[in-house]
């Protein structure tokens, strides 16, 4: 009766044991695995921009006014174009006046030659609707271009000095893309005007129709023939000088494998105790040590300004995303409110250099509740997000010289005036709250994911 009384016990406190396990299973924190990279992502800020395929060929409208007329026949500026031009069209359409003619195109320059000498031959048109061919370019998903003098009229009266382009050129600019102008004064008649060659293109595509179009024509633009003007609105950035030395050598920090042109994640070994004491200078009672100078914690990033903004001011965002990380791991863990964020901002320091170099800090502030798990959470481990994000007015706007978008009005109502259209539509463009830098989809410039050890 004895022998079976310990069997029975130790088949319960198997039993037992087993049942505890299962209670208190724990996972470690681990953002160095193929599928848990898939999770981070996921705690990325939404991008919804695309990307432009220059392979899927340009969309080239023509002004079938006496803009294009003249260029065939006048201009060295478009002879020096014209046979690159049609090594990217597959679909050329006459803009005549309301109407517009596609014309499907296989790249050579024989097909395109001739649909332009064809067109050539009919009755030039008074007017065209520049403002619906632009519109069908920025709302497209191809890169574009058009041939035009931008004179548009509506309801009979001419828009020279109206901003109607406006939000056709803020759509293309906000997701991201670029708008090169290459402006040729000309002749038409007595009157001095100008004919603009408009390239909308994909920054990030090296294949785009507007490198080869410059390049073309870049003597011109040496003797000032014509003038280059490129817009592009998101082409600020955060540079990473050296990921793999992301801070001093007080502590170590491995880079992990997910990494992008605005993003890496990286992996401490080290405990929160060395980090108090080698980064933070902590004594083991938490007080600063005498005559030590905090070390940061990241020290490879830089601010690179763009071709239009420059930034001036960010402030760091720090979450502790722990939680819903594991969660998205292994649902089955038991913790209270796994889907909480810590919001832990306030214990790190960011400081920009004269040159605009970046170093951020741990502060005392890390120590506080609810900043830091422990091993007593249900999970091992903490990872910590930093958002560098542009602030409110930390930007300034470059000076273009917008007056090479401009010219003297000879049309009636605004003759003799400032012919200002596409200047003031692009300023409109650039100064709107969707495009500039503190603009909710643009103000991250850069995000590191930290994969710490539990606190205690």
């Amino acid at each position: 009766m004895k022998k079976n009384s310990i069997h029975l016990s130790i088949i319960l406190i198997t039993v037992l044991n087993l049942f505890c396990t299962s209670c208190n299973k724990k996972e470690s924190i681990d953002i160095t695995t193929e599928e848990n990279v898939k999770i981070l992502k996921s705690f990325l800020q939404g991008d919804d921009s695309k990307s432009l395929d220059a392979k899927e060929g340009t969309v080239f409208y023509a002004d079938a006014s006496a803009v294009l007329l003249d260029a065939m026949k006048n201009s060295s500026v478009y002879d020096a174009m014209k046979g690159q031009i049609s090594q990217y069209v597959t679909d050329l359409v006459f803009i005549e006046g309301d109407n517009f003619d596609t014309i499907k195109c296989d790249r050579s320059e024989q097909t395109l030659f001739n649909a332009l000498s064809l067109r050539a031959k009919k009755k030039q048109t008074l007017h065209a609707d520049i403002l619906k061919s632009i519109e069908n370019i920025c709302e497209g998903d191809r890169q574009g271009m058009i041939i035009t003098d931008f004179e548009q009229q509506k309801n009979g009266n001419w828009m020279d000095c109206n901003p109607y382009l406006s939000e056709q050129f803020k759509n293309w600019l906000q997701k991201g893309y670029q708008i090169d102008f290459i402006i040729e004064p000309y002749n038409e008649g007595k009157d001095l005007k100008k004919r603009f060659y408009v390239f909308f293109t994909d920054p990030t595509d090296n294949v785009s129709i507007n490198h080869t179009m410059i390049n073309q024509v870049q003597k011109f633009i040496d003797d000032t023939t014509c003038v280059l003007l490129s817009v592009n609105a998101k082409d600020y950035r955060m540079d990473c000088s050296d990921e793999e030395n992301s801070s001093s050598s007080e502590i170590s920090i491995e880079m992990a494998d997910f990494k992008s042109p605005n993003v890496y994640s990286c992996v401490i070994n080290d405990s929160w105790d060395d980090i108090k004491e080698n980064l933070m200078k902590l004594d083991r009672h938490d007080q600063p040590i005498e005559e030590e100078t905090p070390k940061p914690l990241i020290d490879n990033l830089k601010i690179v300004d763009g071709s239009t903004y420059c930034i001036n001011n960010i402030v760091l965002k720090a979450t502790n995303i722990s939680k819903p990380f594991m969660m998205k791991i292994d649902s089955s863990l038991e913790m209270n409110n796994p889907d909480e964020i810590y919001d832990i901002s306030d214990a790190f320091d960011i400081k920009i250099t004269k040159d605009k170099k970046i170093e951020v800090y741990v502060n005392k502030n890390i120590l506080n509740e609810r900043h830091l798990f422990s091993t007593n959470d249900g999970f091992f481990g903490n990872l910590i997000k930093l958002e560098f994000v542009v602030s409110d007015n930390g930007f300034t706007t470059k000076s273009y010289d917008f007056s090479q978008l401009e010219w003297v009005s000879a049309r009636p109502g605004t003759k003799g005036k400032t012919a200002n259209c596409v200047s003031l539509s692009l300023n409109n463009a650039l100064t709107d709250v969707n495009v500039v830098p503190s603009a909710p989809q643009n103000r991250v410039l850069y995000t590191i994911f930290i994969q710490t050890e539990s606190f205690k």
